[in-house]
């Protein structure tokens, strides 16, 4: 992988952890989550009306990950109201490479070296080590725990329905740009309609700041996702995952630093394991 590939990959773990801290810290992580989607899906609306409709091969692709996204919204919501953001992040983003290296070798034909198999499997014994954090009570640990798991495998889900899609849509003359918007047309909008709907008593705590730092967010998920899509059509599939879970490093930070949830010694030093298995993967 090429040095600004892999600067491209970290980046949008930076984001997509913003965009998870922007939702975990509103006054409604519901809410919060719908206007963060909300957004999406109205940019990606508006966009696609300048780009020819999707062929025929492309549509099954993008309604597949339009509904696994939609349910991944939910239980990732549902798992921030019960776990922190710096513990519930790293669980759910780290189980994920492990399933999309176990898939990506006999649905997508890849091939993966030694090293990219040593440093993803690196990074996932650094991320799952923030599991083993002292938990305020062992229920508590156990339900975010499982629900964090769900979680991961949700992401596995889409990644490997994404990095296929992006491929057809490709190869059959449609722009990245086109197949990326229609995502957050049908992964976003269904999740941010009802929610919004549903939850409508709240919107008065989003008129001010956090309605405007929400409306961020979706900005924000848009960019990064996006990127994540392009990153699918330079390289495989597995180190591209793997890499993208840089945003543990954010989201550990911000829990620590922002939202005082502590153990900042213990996840900096998972955060450095993590650095040397991006390392074997770049070797």
């Amino acid at each position: 992988m090429e040095f600004s590939l892999v600067a491209i990959v970290v980046l949008t773990g930076f984001l997509h952890a913003s965009w998870n801290a922007i939702v975990k810290g509103g006054p409604d992580n519901w809410v919060s989550a719908g206007i963060v989607m909300g957004t999406a899906a109205i940019i990606g609306a508006v966009t696609v009306s300048f780009f020819p409709w999707p062929r025929t091969v492309a549509w099954p692709w993008i309604i597949y990950s339009g509904i696994v996204h939609t349910a991944y919204l939910g239980i990732l919501v549902a798992t921030y109201r019960i776990g922190d953001l710096g513990r519930v992040y790293p669980i759910a983003r780290g189980s994920a490479p492990a399933l999309v290296v176990i898939a990506s070798v006999p649905l997508l034909a890849e091939t993966l070296s030694l090293s990219i198999y040593i440093g993803v499997f690196v990074i996932i014994a650094a991320i799952l080590s923030f599991a083993l954090e002292p938990s305020k009570g062992a229920k508590f640990h156990r339900r975010s725990l499982l629900f964090a798991l769900l979680t991961g495998g949700f992401i596995a889900s889409y990644s490997m329905i994404d990095a296929v899609g992006i491929r057809v849509a490709q190869a059959s003359g449609h722009d990245t740009v086109m197949y990326i918007m229609w995502l957050f047309v049908f992964g976003s909008g269904p999740f941010a309609a009802y929610i919004l709907w549903t939850r409508r008593s709240k919107l008065h705590l989003y008129r001010g700041r956090h309605g405007l730092i929400s409306v961020g967010g979706g900005l924000i998920a848009l960019v990064g996702y996006g990127l994540v899509l392009w990153s699918y059509g330079q390289g495989a599939t597995a180190p591209i995952a793997a890499l993208r879970e840089s945003g543990v490093i954010f989201a550990a930070l911000i829990g620590s630093l922002a939202f005082g949830e502590g153990h900042w010694r213990r996840r900096a030093a998972a955060s450095c394991l993590f650095v040397a298995g991006a390392v074997a993967i770049q070797l």
